[in-house]
């Protein structure tokens, strides 16, 4: 389900934040049985998800995209156009576009 549509029901939306090391695929899926409205995915390098073969897509995002933001992370603006477009054709609920990630992991 997008996020417009789930704002537009008018109930207050229940979002699971993306967290480096934490969000992978087996924990939305739990946190999503308990009825969370969206998940995030941890951050995805745009040039991962165009470069790499379907089963790390799978990996990374699972089957069942609707409740799911993709958070994408890259430097140039013709790649990260291509990795929404493709996450977008994929079903995901949102796009969250990472300006910045603080965590050691990404920055060092």
């Amino acid at each position: 389900m997008a996020l417009s549509s789930i704002i537009n029901t008018g109930k207050v939306p229940v979002l699971l934040a993306p967290m480096a090391g934490y969000t992978d695929l087996p924990f939305r899926n739990v946190v999503t049985k308990f009825g969370v409205d969206m998940v995030f995915s941890e951050m995805v390098a745009d040039r991962d998800l165009l470069y790499d073969c379907a089963k790390i897509r799978k990996i990374e995002l699972g089957s069942n995209y609707l409740n799911t933001s993709v958070q994408l992370a890259g430097c140039e603006p013709k790649v990260m156009s291509e990795a929404a477009k493709l996450v977008s054709d994929l079903g995901a609920g949102a796009i969250d576009i990472n300006m910045g990630c603080p965590a050691k992991k990404v920055v060092g």
